[in-house]
């Protein structure tokens, strides 16, 4: 997009084929804790992505990627009443891993809320756990992930397309979304 994104009621409007937020190679900044085990490598305590505004089926909402080291991203599927969770790590040769988690049943796209996903790691464990939020409030319960997330300051951040791809996208409204991770 411009540097000036169409505004309606308050909010930013992000069009079909159009990505508001595109770091491209411009590190992040933060940096996690870096181990020599790819299933730990860079492994936040705790990972929050919130999105306030009105999204669609289909949607990409927030994407984070680097092709090399892994991805997380919420997204909306075909399915209209669910909002998704996936992730994968990689690194050096190994193998990806990672899940797609839905949850959220009990919503309406098309109406302007705030979205919430955290995740958790378990650091007894192999995994961890995410919780969905509607407006502040837990909805379902915490679901258990077989592997642990990877942040990089090396992701591309995307809202409503991955890696600058749009041709996922759809048409978003957002007052503002935002990233958190405690090392």
């Amino acid at each position: 997009m411009g540097d000036v994104a169409p505004q309606a009621n308050g909010t930013t409007l992000i069009m079909a084929r159009d990505c508001i937020v595109d770091f491209g190679n411009n590190a992040l900044a933060f940096n996690l804790p870096e181990t020599t085990n790819y299933l730990t490598n860079q492994t936040p305590s705790v990972f929050r992505m919130a999105y306030k505004g009105i999204i669609r089926p289909e949607a990409n909402v927030i994407d984070l990627m680097d092709w090399g080291k892994g991805s997380i991203r919420v997204s909306v599927p075909w399915m209209e009443d669910r909002l998704n969770f996936s992730y994968y790590r990689s690194g050096d040769g190994n193998p990806e891993v990672g899940e797609d988690i839905g949850n959220i049943n009990d919503f309406k796209l098309g109406e302007n809320h705030l979205y919430e996903v955290i995740w958790t790691n378990d650091a007894a464990g192999a995994g961890g756990h995410v919780r969905f939020y509607i407006d502040g409030a837990i909805v379902g319960s915490a679901m258990p992930t077989q592997y642990k997330v990877r942040a990089s300051n090396t992701f591309w951040m995307n809202v409503n397309g991955s890696m600058g791809n749009t041709s996922n996208s759809r048409a978003l409204e957002m007052e503002y979304m935002e990233i958190g991770f405690k090392a």
